[in-house]
């Protein structure tokens, strides 16, 4: 199953991250093309490198963090480079550095990244290459969670700089508590620092089963399923 999942993007990465590459050479927009209509230009006008940045401990994407890393981004991202030519600078950081680095110039492309209202007018990006669900994660002790309305009064922990952030706040959910990356945020929750918490569901069930708590919490339906782009 994995290996199909990646060569299903990495057959994307021949076209869709291609578009990227297209919007570091060219001011015209990618939106309105098809990715897979999309070329890498040529040899002389491609960037000898990139650096690109993912968020780090979101297993099975990444498995670590700095630049030496695991995971399927790490996979995909040594085999574009090696197609291409062209050096990626693959870091994996805290997901709120993340988006800083790109939005500063310090980073030319940020990976699984979730389109949002807020982000639209900030980022260009690449079709979607994975859907991912993000329900509220509880502790047995707490009752009659089923939705971000019924939040109100809890201390919600969450990812700095994570979509969640931002589909909580439409609910008025503001009482919110944020950690550095999923690993940080499960710590938290395993020490009962929080009860309550939203996050991707990968990342999530990998550390609850590696910290031995995922009987102690119960999850809701996804508040939403986002898609991963790379922008």
């Amino acid at each position: 199953m994995l290996r199909c999942f990646r060569n299903g993007v990495v057959g994307l990465l021949a076209g869709a991250i291609l578009v990227v590459l297209q919007m570091l050479l060219s001011a015209s927009a990618f939106a309105s093309h098809d990715a897979r209509d999309m070329h890498v230009a040529p040899a002389g006008d491609r960037p000898k490198s990139i650096t690109v940045v993912v968020a780090s401990n979101y297993p099975p994407y990444s498995i670590g963090s700095g630049e030496v890393f695991q995971g399927i981004l790490r996979d995909n991202w040594d085999l574009w480079s090696a197609r291409t030519g062209i050096k990626v600078n693959l870091q994996a950081i805290d997901w709120a550095k993340a988006q800083q680095a790109v939005l500063e110039g310090r980073a030319d492309v940020i990976d699984m990244f979730f389109f949002t209202a807020q982000r639209a007018p900030l980022y260009d990006y690449t079709k979607p290459f994975a859907r991912i669900e993000t329900p509220l994660f509880f502790h047995n002790s707490v009752s009659g969670i089923a939705d971000a309305d019924s939040l109100q009064g809890f201390a919600v922990g969450v990812v700095d700089g994570d979509a969640c952030v931002e589909e909580l706040q439409k609910h008025n959910v503001v009482n919110l508590k944020k950690y550095s990356s999923s690993e940080t945020l499960v710590g938290a929750a395993a020490r009962q620092e929080i009860r309550v918490f939203c996050n991707d569901k990968p990342p999530t069930m990998y550390y609850l089963h590696k910290l031995g708590i995922e009987s102690e919490f119960r999850q809701s339906a996804p508040l939403y399923i986002g898609e991963f782009h790379r922008a």
